[in-house]
């Protein structure tokens, strides 16, 4: 089989959807529950990484690090922060329900289930830069004055601690020995910050994304719970993240044991500690596609020749770390055998036709340049989608029209807080 079509993504969609989506846009938005690149009956596999990196602590996005100033709680500058124009809806747990809405006078720290307190929003407000998500359950908080004049006497609290701070712990020297109400900001034409105190009949929606979404970490997680609640055994899902829960469970069908084991065991409980080693990520979930346990189900023994697999990493930056695979090729050009073309045999079943002739490497149909000999994550993703991922099965995954071959793959790449890539 030619590699069955597989996708890698660096933030899934829906995060964007969640961050950066107004009233107006999300009332125009209309998604069907069936993926548009499915039209098959044989469950797709989708491999799920999650960035479990220190830097998913984080209350802001690239370049808005100052938790002292307006630019912190200006929606426009943080986009993490409290935007009016967003309607934030609790995650929804694998019962397919929808979590609570937050309560304004005890909206929870964590909503996922860490006991860290509660805080009354309408009244006793402080932004939070960081909740740092240990994996031995231990939890950190910093906290941020966001340009408030009544918050000038915060700083941050650095101490590990599994209670919401009280006001004494925050170090507040000043007078009220409290937080402020709900807030945010607006930048000014002269470059200072006006305080918008958020009104009353908007503070359920802000008690919700204090919850459930002010950190990146809060975020992911409850974009990944929307987006998979409506999947089904339908689909075969696995999962991992990058630092802790490298190796993947069963690539099974996603309902049961196996469905809540996703949302209760791992996606609400994915800690924050660890670097980005993103390479290594990408590539063991393309070793999980090469598995003929990949290509079963409960209902058949049989390798399944028709199964389209997919990747999907969330993650907020780019990768560091080690990569010491030495099997990755690092673009078309120099390799052995060279990139097949399609000329010299019939379009397999599915096929739309011959759309290239026989391939050079050179010119039109160079798709993939080398960088220096660095393997990128391009790279890898050239690797699985240039091979062939599981030979000796027929190929019967259709392809779309001018794709490389049949049945390949595509990268996506939709990237959270960075204008560049």
């Amino acid at each position: 089989m030619k590699i069955s079509k597989l996708l890698t993504s660096s933030m899934i969609a829906s995060m964007a959807f969640f961050a950066g989506l107004n009233r107006s846009e999300a009332a125009l938005l209309e998604l069907t529950h069936d993926p548009l690149f499915l039209s098959q009956s044989v469950p797709p596999a989708i491999a799920v990484t999650f960035d479990d990196s220190g830097s998913m602590e984080r209350g802001y996005v690239i370049g808005v690090a100052d938790n002292t100033s307006g630019r912190f709680a200006d929606p426009l500058e943080n986009r993490i922060y409290y935007n009016p124009n967003i309607v934030y809806s609790p995650p929804i747990g694998p019962d397919g329900v929808q979590f609570p809405d937050a309560d304004p006078t005890a909206a929870r720290v964590d909503g996922f289930g860490e006991a860290i307190g509660a805080v009354n929003i309408t009244t006793n407000y402080v932004p939070l830069f960081i909740i740092d998500y240990e994996r031995d359950e231990d939890v950190r908080i910093q906290f941020a004055r966001g340009g408030h004049p009544g918050l000038a006497s915060v700083r941050r609290f650095s101490a590990w601690t599994n209670q919401y701070p009280t006001p004494a712990a925050i170090s507040f020297t000043g007078t009220p020995n409290n937080g402020v109400p709900a807030f945010y900001t607006e930048r000014q034409t002269d470059g200072s910050y006006n305080i918008i105190n958020v009104p009353a009949d908007q503070h359920v929606n802000f008690a919700n994304w204090y919850s459930y979404y002010n950190t990146r970490m809060k975020l992911g997680r409850t974009a990944v719970s929307r987006a998979f609640a409506t999947f089904g055994p339908s689909f075969k899902i696995a999962w991992q993240q990058l630092n802790a829960n490298t190796v993947f469970p069963a690539l099974d069908r996603f309902e049961t044991a196996h469905r809540e084991a996703f949302f209760d065991d791992w996606l609400f409980k994915v800690p924050t500690e660890g670097g980005t080693p993103l390479r290594n990520a990408f590539n063991r979930a393309g070793e999980m596609f090469e598995q003929d346990s990949s290509y079963t189900t409960d209902l058949s023994n049989d390798l399944l020749s028709c199964q389209q697999n997919f990747h999907i990493a969330l993650s907020d930056g780019a990768w560091n770390g080690g990569f010491a695979d030495t099997t990755i090729t690092f673009d078309e050009t120099g390799q052995s055998p060279r990139l097949p073309g399609d000329s010299t045999a019939p379009p397999g079943p599915g096929d739309l036709g011959q759309e290239y002739g026989a391939y050079t490497g050179t010119g039109f149909q160079r798709i993939h340049s080398s960088n220096d000999n660095l393997r990128t994550l391009s790279d890898i993703a050239f690797h699985y989608w240039s091979r062939d991922l599981k030979g000796g099965l027929d190929n019967n995954v259709k392809r779309f029209q001018k794709d490389y071959i049949a049945s390949d793959g595509s990268t996506i790449t939709v990237p959270m807080g960075q204008d560049e890539w």
